[in-house]
């Protein structure tokens, strides 16, 4: 009976081990999730089979997991993948235009455009782009967030070499920084 309780505490305690090394493996949730549906909503929609491409216009938004994209106009660019009988398209990259916002749990950021490259994880915005967290804002002319790693990178016009303005160079990665306000008793707070 004791070999038979040893045995048991033993797969016990491999199975366990086992658990907290795969959860260990496992990379952090990215925050659009490229395995999540894409529930896209519109005023109008606009299909060009032949090229593969959907328009969706109207107060767009498209939601991925934690991830929400709203624009005026929305291009889908799909691919048709051919399984077992039944034809399934798949998302590839999604072109956003006109008053661009990208929201998620922990920023908000809005441009001009924008381009949701689904394939490579990756969303750029560009143009009058604004990034919120809380009460701390930067600004810029172009923003890459890659989903995967959670990195956002924010470039000026002066350092992408264009300004608008032929043969000027402007502009600059500018950021407005709030200090977390202390209580009374000396706890921090966040405003929220």
């Amino acid at each position: 009976m004791q070999n038979l309780i040893k045995a048991f505490s033993v797969s016990i305690l491999l199975s366990i081990i086992s658990l907290i090394n795969a959860s260990a493996q496992q990379p952090a949730p990215m925050i659009g999730d490229s395995d999540e549906p894409i529930e896209i909503t519109a005023d109008s929609l606009t299909v060009k089979r032949l090229n593969e491409i959907a328009v969706f216009s109207g107060d767009v938004v498209a939601v991925q997991g934690k991830l929400n994209l709203r624009s005026e106009v929305m291009t889908v660019y799909y691919k048709s993948q051919k399984t077992k009988g039944s034809a399934e398209n798949s998302i590839s990259k999604i072109d956003v235009e006109g008053n661009v916002f990208l929201t998620t749990p922990k920023e908000t950021a809005q441009g001009n455009t924008g381009l949701y490259d689904v394939d490579n994880k990756r969303i750029t915005l560009s143009g009058d782009v604004v990034v919120t967290q809380k009460e701390n804002i930067i600004k810029g002319s172009k923003l890459i967030y890659d989903l995967v790693s959670g990195k956002s990178e924010l470039f000026s016009d002066k350092s992408l070499g264009t300004s608008g303005v032929p043969g000027e160079k402007s502009g600059r990665v500018k950021g407005i920084f709030v200090p977390e306000k202390k209580s009374d008793d000396g706890a921090q707070q966040n405003k929220q």
